[in-house]
């Protein structure tokens, strides 16, 4: 994932998973490189849709 290689969100374990993936959302959204690409999907699917496809596809260990 992009925004793992970018190195500009850590997870860390105290806090809850699903705000972990609002702020990979939220990165998405105002990251030039990635803001295109999160429009459009926000244009197919709702949030709830989003931030259930992002938990599906993270890596953990990519964000530590």
């Amino acid at each position: 994932m992009l925004t793992a290689q970018a190195n500009a969100l850590n997870y860390n374990q105290s806090i809850p998973f699903e705000d972990f993936i609002r702020s990979v959302w939220l990165y998405m959204l105002s990251e030039n490189n990635l803001k295109m690409g999160a429009v459009k999907l926000k244009s197919i699917l709702s949030e709830m849709d989003i931030l259930m496809l992002i938990g599906d596809e993270i890596e953990l260990s990519d964000f530590s």
